[in-house]
């Protein structure tokens, strides 16, 4: 989304929720990407990614040691690795 943070849409197509507290409402979501573990991964432009697991959402940014704010790509290795880009 453009400044509108990250929503869930129900199987039926209706709006169902926002994502859990810790992400800002109006943050531009990039990509997303589910991992073997459950985990939904949301990186927001000029914020960094968000590990989103039961109910929380954690932030990985440059002060977690994270190369950029800015990610454009994730994508998960076999040996449960992460690309990013």
């Amino acid at each position: 989304t453009k400044a509108a943070g990250l929503l869930r849409i129900s199987p039926d197509g209706a709006y169902a929720e926002r994502p859990p507290s810790g992400i800002p409402a109006d943050a531009d979501i990039i990509a997303l990407h589910w991992d073997r573990k459950g985990n939904l991964w949301a990186s927001a432009e000029g914020i960094g990614v968000y590990r989103i697991r039961g109910g929380n959402a954690v932030l990985f940014d440059t002060r977690m040691g994270m190369p950029a704010d800015q990610i454009l790509f994730l994508f998960q290795h076999p040996d449960s690795s992460f690309w990013i880009s």
